[in-house]
This record gives C-alpha cells, structure tokens and sequence, in this order.
C-alpha cells in the first residue's frame, strides 16, 4: 500500500473544494455505527459474507470489521496491497485519532505470544505486537475466523490520514502469517479463497454514491455491480505476495507511453494510480504538448476539464488484454474552477500501482486459489441528493483535526517540493524528446 491519501487533505486545503453536503463527523459516525451494531440480529455463520463501504472522498475506502468476544467493532481500511490487520490499542498515545480503541482485557477469546512486530508502509509506519483473536465480518450474514492473527499496534507514525480505525490486509500474504481470507478457507469457513470489490464514485465529495461500495467474500454479483456478464481474467506473476499483473504496454491514443513491459499491482488501499517517473513524465509531456496541460509552482498538473478536442483513453495492454480508463477516472475538478487535476502520479518504482482511480472503472474479483484477478466493467455510480442534517461541529475534535491537518500538510509540503523539482526537469526533456519525436 502507498498511502496517496495523505497527498489528497493537501491538494483539498490548496484548491478549497466546493463542498455540497455536510460530512459526518467521527463522533457522529460512531454514534450511528454503535446504533447499527445494536440493531443488527445476531451473528450467523455463512459460507458467503457481504459488507458495505464506505467512500470517504474518493481516497479510502473502509467497512466494519468485529474482533474479539463479545465482539468489538471496527472500521478498517480494505487494503487489497498489504497482508496484515491492524488495530490501535486502547490507550495508544502516540496513535492516529481512531473512532474505536481495542480493548483486550475485555475479549475472553484474546491472546498473545507478546512478540513485538513493526509494519512499514509506501508512507507509514506501525509497531505492535503480535496478537490473535476471533474476527468476523458480514452486514447480516457472518464470517468468522478464530484465532486469527494481527498486530495490536500501541506506536504509529505518519497514519494522520487515516481516517479508519486500521487497516484489513487483503494481498496474498507474507511473513509466515495467514491472512484473513487464508485463515478463513482454512477453517473451512469458505469453499474459495476469493473475494470482489466495487468501489463507487462520489466525485471526490461527500455526497452519496449508489450502488453503495461492497466487498463480498467467496462471491461476486455481476448483474449487480457490472455492465459485463463475465470476468475477463488475468493470471498473476511475482512471488512478493501482492495482486500483481503483467502491464505489457500503455497507450495514449496512438502513442506509446511505455515500451517496456512491467509488473502492475491492483490496490485498493492507494487512492491514485501511480508509475514510474519516466513514464509519468511521458503522459504528462503528451497532455502539455497536445492539450496544453500544465505543471504549477507547486507542482500539481492542471487539465482544461472541457478541453474542445476531448481527451483520449488511457489504454493499459494487461498480460495481453485491452483495459481503459477515460477522462472522467483519470481527471478530477476538485475545486469546480473548470481545471483538472491529473491522478496519475510518478514516483521512484520500478512498477505500476493501479488503485482506487482504476478500480472504480472495473468490478474486480480477486482470487487466491486460482491465482488470477477477474476484471469487469463496474457500473457507473450516481449522486444522491439527499442533504445530512445540519449539526454544530464539537470543538474538540474540529481543533484536533485541524492541528493534525496542518502537520500533515507541513510534511507533505516538503516531500511535494523534492518531487516537484525533479517532475519539472523530466517533464521538459521528454516534452523535448516527444516533440523530436514526433518531427522525426
């Protein structure tokens, strides 16, 4: 996982965003959450499960998760790019601000070998130690998994953007420790080590999408979440344990951005697609010099959103297969100024990292046992135009959110800087060299 959210609070605080519907805050979505988990029947053991996510802005995605006996709920990240589940531990003080605190002394099913482990993420990092527990998910029907082992985590830096209680690992696994869905096939608790995700589009706002983002596990429902009546599957190369494909090529109309084939990992738990720098600076120097895109002083990449000659599909040859994303993925109006934002973004890596931006464009069925990703055209989300209720911030924690977003924003700052000083050297040498090019 590379943790392209915490870029996003930046990019809203510079733009000022336009925002149509009131958020909930944490304390108001805990306090509807413990409503639900008061009405909600009984667990009931499935072979199948679904759970609702929720899309915070485009940039995370998370659903609830129980732990623990009376079970303890939580709302986790779905992170298809990393193999670990983890919580913060009540009375971590040095942890991001979580709507829920497990409590271990109150589960009679908790254990622990007090081994101590640490996590490190793209932009994160979490130690702990090593824990198991019952752990089950499903908005009605139930799946759980006992003994499962995570990471009770009581130290955390650079999660200030998080804003789940933690995160559920849903990759192939690593360490020597079972994931989630591992554990739960080898319990018997389902018949496929296989899950799907839909992930809905709310226009990076908080208003309502519909069809509501779903995870299913051993299951999938195309009529529902796809325009397509089957998977178009690819199989899975590597031995690192990610979701992760062949990318042969990448087009832009009749240009090839890349000649060079390379792995692509599908995540859930990165907000944007990312690449190599010398290929980002290729797509970027392609927008500059047929569409007049530019790179500002601090570094964003601006699109006309309404550009008169329309913009081409991004084109993506997986393990020989066609996949597109148009103008309506890979762009996006944060402010309704009328220019748009690339959410395509080069780093240092050798790879491409499809996430949230592409997965929105495809219903995804990721599965284990047979080593491959099912990819189908998702159906095109709508907005509610429902208003939440008008409610006073509590001061508390609208002072404790902004401390935490102009710190993180300080941090992003300098790393945006470092990244947009080179951006602007590689953009203008392969502006030049396209321009050759194309003259040649």
């Amino acid at each position: 996982m590379y943790w392209t959210f915490l870029l996003l609070p930046l990019a809203l605080a510079s733009i000022s965003i336009n925002i149509q519907k009131r958020p909930q805050t944490k304390l108001e979505f805990k306090e509807s959450m413990n409503k639900f988990l008061l009405s909600r029947p009984s667990f009931t053991e499935a072979s199948s499960a679904s759970s609702i996510i929720t899309n915070y802005l485009n940039s995370q995605y998370y659903g609830v998760v129980y732990i623990g006996t009376p079970p303890q709920m939580f709302a986790l990240m779905f992170d298809t790019g990393s193999p670990w589940l983890y919580i913060v531990e009540r009375g971590c003080y040095e942890c991001h601000y979580a709507l829920w605190y497990f409590d271990k002394s109150a589960s009679t099913t908790y254990e622990t070998n007090n081994v101590p482990y640490e996590l490190i993420y793209g932009m994160g990092y979490a130690s702990g130690i090593i824990s198991y527990d019952s752990v089950s998910i499903g908005d009605i029907d139930t799946i759980e998994a006992k003994n499962q082992t995570f990471l009770l985590v009581n130290y955390e830096r650079d999660f200030g953007g998080l804003v789940a209680d933690g995160i559920l690992g849903l990759s192939l696994g690593g360490d020597g420790y079972d994931t989630f869905i591992t554990t739960l096939k080898n319990q018997g608790k389902i018949q496929n080590a296989s899950f799907s995700v839909y992930l809905n589009d709310n226009q990076f706002s908080y208003e309502e999408a519909s069809p509501v983002s779903n995870l299913i596990i051993d299951g999938y429902d195309l009529k529902k979440y796809s325009t397509e009546e089957q998977f178009t599957y690819i199989n899975l190369i590597g031995d690192r344990g990610h979701w992760e494909i062949s990318c042969d090529s990448i087009w832009l109309d009749k240009y090839q951005i890349m000649t060079k084939s390379r792995s692509a990992i599908v995540d859930t738990g990165t907000t944007l697609i990312i690449g190599p720098y010398v290929e980002v600076s290729k797509i970027e120097s392609y927008f500059s010099r047929f569409y007049g895109c530019f790179l500002d002083y601090d570094g964003f990449f601006w699109c006309d959103c309404e550009s008169v000659r329309g913009y081409p599909d991004i084109r993506l040859v997986l393990d020989g297969k066609n996949f597109t994303i148009s103008k309506d993925q890979y762009l996006a109006d944060l402010d309704g100024s009328g220019y748009c934002n690339l959410l395509v973004v080069g780093m240092p890596i050798d790879l491409w990292i499809l996430g949230d931006v592409f997965i929105r464009k495809y219903y995804v069925n990721f599965d284990m046992d047979n080593k491959q990703i099912g990819l189908a055209e998702a159906v095109k989300s709508s907005i509610s135009s429902e208003e939440y209720e008008t409610i006073e911030e509590p001061v508390e924690e609208s002072n404790f959110l902004a401390i935490e977003m102009i710190i993180i924003g300080i941090i992003a700052i300098i790393c945006w800087k470092i990244y947009t000083s080179y951006r602007k050297k590689t953009v203008l040498h392969d502006s030049q060299e396209l321009n050759t090019n194309l003259l040649a």
